[in-house]
């Protein structure tokens, strides 16, 4: 009885000691397993961090024409890949819409919105589009075609190669374009761009006639942006003016209401929103504030309603002087403006002051539309 007890004791311990022994097989295959799904996440996530950042310097160089050769922005996202995650990305000149850099167009009015390589249709008279966007693609699979895809290799697993899968490919898109965007709320007069480029001295923008003997018309007019105007300029100012951040909103081709009222009130919004270092601060420097505006046809009244929008213009401005105080203060915005004899609107009434005005119908990219990710 004691040996059989024996026997029985050993043959439990080995037991035990074989189900240890595939468990903890088991435990370091499912920690291993573990390690490479979070290791594949990891370097997906970088992948596609690689996708956005070449997407976005690529639509950043991009020059506005029709032409898909475009070299400097393929060259931008190229060099992004190669910074970013050490990748090997094909230019594709030819721009088969299959690469690793695409040149085209993003259309944000399609369902659901599509980057496409096919000009969108424009209205019969106007222009072709420029080229607007850029779709880079980052792979991390086995290929060795140097044409269309780059060479480049998938990544190593830890343990996936005990379940047959020692190499994990992945790919990653992005979209990014150049959103033509009106950056404030006022509609000028295509007249205005040839105007005030050949200003001697800065040139004023007011919504009424025979603002200077030099320009007896209407050169600009408030706007919502939108089909329709507040009932009132003052409603207009504490809806849009003093509110922030600024707009971005592409109002090519479409209809805006305008008003063309002289409410001192929303030219002191408009110092306010000129002199506050936080509002659109990335477009303020010494030279003035650069904002994109709309504009309508040369010749066009634009406090007509309504009045539609041929393009955007690219305009300096270097002041803009109110008479009165802060409507804005009930959004809790203070004017930092200078006051006292450091003051430039000291004794200049109503008017927004810009140096500078270029013009773009729509269509083209101007230089001032920031690239944005799309997709």
């Amino acid at each position: 009885m004691d040996a059989a007890r024996r026997v029985n004791r050993l043959n439990n311990g080995g037991s035990a000691l074989v189900l240890i022994t595939v468990s903890l097989v088991v435990l370091i295959v499912m920690a291993g397993l573990a390690i490479d799904l979070a290791y594949m996440y990891a370097n997906k996530a970088q992948l596609q961090k690689t996708a956005d950042a070449g997407a976005l310097a690529g639509a950043g160089r991009l020059n506005g024409t029709t032409f898909t050769t475009q070299t400097g922005a393929r060259k931008a996202a190229v060099h992004m890949g190669k910074v970013n995650f050490n990748l090997t990305m094909s230019p594709n000149i030819g721009n088969d819409p299959s690469g690793d850099v695409v040149l085209g167009y993003w259309n944000p009015t399609a369902t659901p919105p599509q980057f496409t390589t096919t000009p969108p249709a424009v209205p019969p008279g106007t222009p072709p589009p420029g080229v607007n966007a850029v779709k880079v693609v980052a792979r991390r699979i086995d290929s060795s075609d140097n044409g269309i895809i780059g060479t480049s290799t998938p990544f190593n697993l830890f343990l996936g190669g005990a379940a047959g899968h020692s190499t994990m490919g992945a790919v990653a898109a992005a979209v990014a374009w150049r959103p033509p965007a009106a950056r404030y709320f006022f509609l000028i007069n295509q007249d205005v761009c040839n105007q005030a480029m050949s200003a001697a001295a800065l040139y004023r923008l007011y919504p009424q006639n025979k603002v200077s003997t030099t320009n007896p018309q209407k050169n600009m007019a408030w706007t919502s942006l939108s089909g329709s105007f507040p009932s009132a300029d003052s409603i207009f100012r504490g809806s849009y003016i003093c509110p922030v951040p600024p707009p971005n909103v592409d109002v090519c081709y479409q209809s805006i209401d305008t008003s063309g009222g002289t409410n001192a009130a929303t030219f002191q919004g408009t110092s306010l929103d000129f002199y506050d270092p936080n509002y659109d601060a990335i477009e303020k420097t010494a030279a003035g504030w650069t904002i994109l505006v709309p504009y309508a046809t040369p010749g066009t009244d634009p406090t007509t309603k309504p009045a539609t929008v041929a393009g955007y213009a690219k305009i300096t401005i270097n002041n803009a002087c109110p008479t009165g105080g802060n409507p804005c203060n009930l959004n809790g915005r203070t004017n930092p403006a200078p006051s006292g004899p450091s003051d430039p609107c000291k004794g200049i009434s109503n008017g927004i002051y810009i140096s500078s005005a270029i013009c773009y119908p729509c269509g083209s990219i101007e230089p001032g539309a920031l690239p944005s990710l799309a997709q």
